[in-house]
């Protein structure tokens, strides 16, 4: 782990011009290999002699063209769109080289990465939970109103079955009723 560490330490320091100190800002070759801002070219750069002293190995380049010219650093561009900037982590607030926590957006160094991971993890299982009885409760109410209508036409066809068979006695009280006035009067007789 700790070679990891300075294996991107010394990336960093790679990535910084050696004339500003500062992560390169256009970063340009020069005949000798050495690369610098432009704008850290354009302050050493003699307009009149239309040359510059390479401030690592002191060669004295002369310049045809205008520095713009010059040709771009594209490995130097290429890592310092891959390397992380140094940044104050969001939990520690220490300036460390930070990744991005795709899953809050926020930036975490490699000490806290773990705990960070741990505590969305903690948040995911309590989201979790609060879903699982939310639907549990949605499940219950459900099934509460589901035999709430069930239990109304199970009332509902009892009445019409009690309703049908009254209507049914009546009737048939009504026949003997009749019968029995038929029966009494054809005795009177």
């Amino acid at each position: 782990m700790m070679t990891n560490l300075y294996k991107i330490e010394n990336l960093e320091n790679l990535l910084q011009c050696t004339i500003c100190h500062q992560r390169f800002q256009t970063p340009k070759v020069l005949e000798c290999q050495h690369t610098f801002c432009l704008s850290c070219l354009q302050n050493i750069y003699d307009t009149e002699n239309q040359t510059l002293i390479c401030p690592i190995c002191q060669r004295n380049i002369k310049l045809t063209e205008n520095l713009n010219e010059l040709a771009n650093n594209l490995l130097i561009i290429n890592l310092i769109d891959i390397q992380p900037i140094k940044a104050k982590c969001s939990s520690c607030q220490k300036i460390e080289i930070l990744t991005l926590c795709e899953h809050c957006n926020c930036t975490i160094c490699i000490n806290c990465n773990e705990k960070h991971v741990d505590d969305i993890r903690k948040s995911i299982k309590i989201t979790l939970k609060e879903l699982e009885n939310k639907n549990q409760n949605e499940l219950k109410i459900s099934i509460h109103k589901s035999f709430k209508t069930i239990r109304n036409d199970i009332n509902n066809q009892f009445q019409n079955i009690r309703q049908q068979h009254n209507s049914n006695l009546l009737e048939k009280q009504i026949d003997i009723l009749k019968q029995l006035e038929f029966y009494e009067q054809d005795l009177l007789m």
